[in-house]
């Protein structure tokens, strides 16, 4: 493996990475908003444990 195939590995997984948490996010903010529940950066982390 040479250090380029390497690099781009690491980004993909770090895109992917990022697109899984996207959707913890929106799905846990969605639920939150159905509930009527406070939605902040505080109690979207503690609900969705990012």
């Amino acid at each position: 493996m040479t250090r380029q195939s390497n690099t781009t590995a690491i980004i993909q997984l770090s895109k992917e990475k990022s697109e899984k948490t996207r959707i913890r996010v929106e799905k846990t903010i969605s639920e939150m908003a159905l509930k009527k529940e406070k939605i902040n950066f505080n109690f979207v982390s503690q609900k969705g444990m990012f």
